[in-house]
């Protein structure tokens, strides 16, 4: 058996397994031909690019070549990949080679492509094909991505999407910018670069990179033993959260520029890079399979947010996908709903107050959705709006609360609507503003995630706690039992935006949930 060359692994490329060409097989609908590694892999193992033997001679001896080094094999990403060709991105795409930039970093990716295709074959081959063949002997040696002669075009977009994820590594200095482009396009698409699979047993995590914060959730899947067919139970193993801020000063910006968005600030882009290489490493050493990731609302509202979701993949190698408002939405919900000890007919609202959007979902306990909103009202935005005094001014708390019961007129008028239902309304509010609630209230000098998972606050506790925060300075707020300090400057404006969603869905008793988000990616990839 042929060794596996270290300078493969070094480039992040694996051995071919006989269970790699079986699933070759299925993905390519034939037999896999002249494969010599696996260059990308998705959580569950199986091939996504592979890497091709670029000269090979065929039974009578003569030369054969491959010019393309990298496939993609990946049905799902094949199957994304298309949706952007059929949408006219080949052509858009093209046009980007017209800022000389772009085309120079072009040029020098066709021009390292060409020298690895070199190093993947034998120096006696190279000059055998010389000699034979002086016409082939160029493509092997000249020719670019995906065997093209002419450098300032843009061939198949699954192409050049396979050639940036299978030799980023090999080659740090010259990334292909087409399918960096392509990769960034499908982020903010919330297309996973890691596949669309997540491994039924063992160890998973997921990590939400939130406006306010970054989160970790690590867990495992155990088989319900009693009744068979059943679902699996997802049991927590760790927990991590870091306050990155990521949100702060978009909305300012936006303001400024009259653009689309503002601008991430650097100084939190760096924390959110260090945050996830952190957890990155830490589900690793846990032996969780590669985690599920999703973005929110700071990114949507942000004008780089694309470029700052490629980002984390080529510094952390995490896939963390753009999640649509609404798709945060039906996940937070899933996770809510699958988290729940409780059973019996009700309907069940969501309530998921962010750093700069707030998610409502009105269901069923079947999981079905009956209705969904998003709203730009968050901790982080409703603060930057309206906070300017220390202690909070009464007169702030007032301009909060009207601007929240404003923009929540959409969720009163849904619950309105759907009032005839029999069965009752429970409310389960999830994320920091909420969690940190019933922190405060338990008096938890170390935060313990099941006691406050699932337990029972009224709409006069978040009113209260408003009046007792909002009536301390920012630094005693910072020391109050139960509240992280990087949290006291917008948990007052997160208690509004909670307090007037109780009013729209005309509820006194709500309960916490630290089931949500992070667990509804999860449980989306079990179907």
């Amino acid at each position: 058996m042929t060794q596996f060359p270290p300078e493969y692994e070094a480039w992040g490329w694996t051995p071919v397994t006989p269970d790699d060409l079986q699933s070759l097989k299925e993905q390519l609908g034939r037999e896999p031909r002249s494969v010599i590694a696996v260059a990308a892999r998705c959580r569950c193992g199986k091939p996504q690019v592979i890497v091709n033997r670029p000269l090979s001679p065929d039974e009578s001896g003569r030369w054969t070549i491959f010019p393309t080094v990298f496939w993609l094999t990946s049905p799902y990403l094949v199957r994304e990949v298309s949706v952007l060709e059929a949408a006219g991105w080949i052509g858009r795409l093209r046009r980007h080679l017209e800022d000389p930039t772009i085309a120079r970093a072009m040029q020098a990716s066709h021009a390292a492509t060409a020298r690895l295709r070199l190093r993947l074959v034998t120096p006696e081959e190279v000059e055998a094909l010389r000699e034979a063949s002086p016409g082939q002997y160029r493509v092997l040696a000249e020719s670019g991505v995906a065997g093209m002669r002419a450098f300032d075009g843009v061939k198949c977009l699954h192409a050049h999407l396979a050639d940036y994820l299978g030799r980023s590594q090999a080659n740090p200095d010259a990334v292909n910018p087409i399918g960096r482009a392509v990769a960034q396009l499908l982020l903010s698409r919330g297309v996973d670069l890691k596949g669309d699979c997540l491994p039924g047993s063992g160890r998973v995590a997921a990590i939400d990179v939130g406006s306010n914060s970054v989160r970790l959730f690590v867990g495992e899947w155990q088989a319900e033993e009693k009744t068979q067919g059943a679902r699996p139970r997802l049991e927590p193993v760790h927990c991590d959260l870091d306050m990155t801020r990521l949100a702060a000063g978009v909305a300012r910006q936006a303001e400024q520029d009259a653009g689309p968005g503002g601008r991430l600030r650097e100084e939190a882009v760096e924390k959110t890079f260090a945050a996830l290489a952190r957890f990155a490493e830490k589900a690793a050493e846990l032996g969780a399979a590669a985690p599920v990731g999703g973005a929110t609302a700071a990114v949507r509202d942000a004008a780089d947010g694309g470029e700052f979701l490629v980002q984390i993949w080529e510094k952390t190698g995490l896939s963390v996908p753009l999640l649509a408002a609404e798709r945060e939405a039906e996940l937070a919900f899933l996770g809510v709903l699958r988290g729940l000890e409780q059973q019996g007919p009700h309907s069940l609202a969501v309530v998921d107050v962010g750093g700069r959007s707030t998610e409502i979902v009105i269901g069923d306990a079947s999981g079905e959705i009956l209705w969904k909103g998003s709203f730009p009202l968050g901790a982080v935005r409703l603060t930057e709006a309206c906070v300017t005094t220390d202690p909070i001014a009464p007169q702030e708390i007032d301009a909060m609360r009207k601007k929240a019961r404003a923009l929540l007129v959409e969720a009163e008028e849904a619950w309105k609507a759907l009032g005839q239902r029999p069965e009752p309304l429970w409310v389960a509010a999830v994320g920091g503003t909420a969690t940190t609630l019933a922190a405060i209230g338990l008096g938890l000098e170390t935060y313990d995630p099941s006691a406050v998972h699932q337990s029972a606050w009224k709409l006069d506790d978040v009113t209260a706690l408003i009046r007792r925060l909002s009536a301390m300075p920012l630094k005693e707020r910072r020391s109050v039992t139960g509240l992280q300090p990087e949290r006291a400057d917008v948990i007052v404006a997160g208690l509004v935006i909670l307090e007037q969603s109780l009013v729209a869905l005309q509820r006194e008793i709500f309960w916490v949930s630290e089931a949500d988000l992070l667990q509804g990616l999860l449980w989306s990839r079990l179907g």
